[in-house]
């Protein structure tokens, strides 16, 4: 099946300060998962090693490791929609790099949310 998936991140103000979109075909939960976790993971890493390179201007394409994560899920084929909030998710992550904590958090979540959403628009 094809899911959109939108990463949005706000601070304190109400500022968007990391935003990513992303279609991608998924058979279950655990693809979903995996694919929100690659994607934050290396989104992580790739800024990391730009900083230590002295590239400039990343602010906007780092993922925020204080902030909240709003993630929203969508089945393009059937238009079901299920989001969930993480706080401090890219600390999270960071924290996690080279394990799987991240992507069997994110199963849990996706797979709970998914199951509401399919319950609830049936």
């Amino acid at each position: 099946m094809l899911f959109q998936v939108n990463i949005l991140q706000v601070n304190s103000k109400g500022a968007q300060t990391f935003s990513a979109k992303g279609q991608f075909n998924a058979d279950s939960e655990i693809d979903i998962a995996v694919e929100i976790a690659d994607f934050t993971k290396s989104t992580i890493n790739t800024i990391n090693k730009l900083s230590k390179l002295g590239v400039k201007g990343l602010s906007r394409a780092r993922v925020k490791l204080s902030q909240s994560a709003k993630f929203e899920i969508i089945c393009v084929e059937d238009d079901t929609r299920a989001s969930f909030e993480v706080a401090n998710f890219g600390k999270f992550v960071s924290d996690n790099l080279n394990n799987k904590k991240v992507q069997t958090a994110i199963e849990l979540l996706v797979e709970h949310t998914q199951s509401f959403a399919d319950r609830w628009t049936a």
